[in-house]
């Protein structure tokens, strides 16, 4: 049986972050101002 969590944390460290997605082969975009995400949740359509 599948068990989902919601899990809520604050990221303070901006570099860390940035270099722990540079470590995975990710490149992040990095922006002063909150920005709308898109992704999984753009995709689906609600019925």
């Amino acid at each position: 049986m599948s068990h989902f969590s919601t899990v809520k944390t604050k990221l303070a460290n901006r570099e860390c972050l940035v270099q722990a997605l540079q470590n995975l082969k990710l490149s992040p975009q990095v922006h002063e101002t909150a920005q709308p995400l898109k992704g999984y949740y753009t995709r689906i359509s609600h019925k």
